[in-house]
């Protein structure tokens, strides 16, 4: 079971709403442009760095600033005020000496968050894919009880949910120039590939 804020690959296409694509550098920053481009639209860190809050991002330069694209992972949510509901920036206690020098992180969740997760360059392996996805209005009921913090799921907007996570694959397609199976290949990714820069890996 994957719940809303927790890391997830599990498609292997790009239809509405799971997308897996392949980004490399130039990739990440076109998506980010495309993001920061949508009125509203904000970036939540899956989890914030040890002893510190979640970052939440609202511009290009800020998440620039906040993950290396070529040797991070970047794992985000979306989210948007007319999708409503609220997000949960919940505190997660480290076991002592689990993490030296640090106590605690938060991690983002909330039932209609849209995941954005950028794969990256492992070194002497190959590019890891990145990907999409969100929660069903069916599947957060189903689990609405079992995470009572996360609050009841008909407070969010589905339809705007799922319209947001439609407008982002579409881009994602369009942008494509290539694929890989059934997934997407951005164009820095594809031409870093024909350079023989690195192989594409599967997850």
């Amino acid at each position: 079971m994957a719940l809303a804020g927790q890391r997830l690959y599990v498609g292997q296409t790009c239809d509405m709403p799971n997308c897996d694509f392949y980004a490399f550098s130039e990739d990440v920053a076109d998506v980010l442009g495309f993001v920061f481009a949508q009125p509203g639209w904000e970036l939540h860190e899956l989890a914030s760095r040890p002893d510190s809050p979640v970052r939440v991002l609202r511009s290009s330069a800020e998440a620039s600033d906040a993950f290396d694209y070529l040797h991070e992972d970047g794992l985000f949510h979306i989210y948007s005020p007319d999708m409503k509901g609220y997000v949960v920036h919940k505190k997660i206690l480290f076991k002592p000496g689990a993490v030296p020098g640090a106590s605690f992180r938060f991690s983002t969740e909330g039932w209609g968050l849209i995941q954005l997760y950028f794969g990256s360059l492992r070194p002497n392996q190959g590019l890891r894919p990145s990907h999409t996805n969100h929660n069903s209005l069916a599947r957060a009921r189903k689990w609405s009880a079992s995470v009572p913090e996360l609050g009841d799921p008909e407070r969010w907007d589905w339809s705007a949910i799922s319209r947001a996570s439609g407008r982002l694959n579409r881009f994602l397609r369009n942008r494509a120039v290539a694929k890989h199976g059934s997934r997407p290949i951005l164009p820095g990714a594809h031409a870093a590939l024909l350079e023989n820069r690195f192989e594409l890996l599967s997850i």
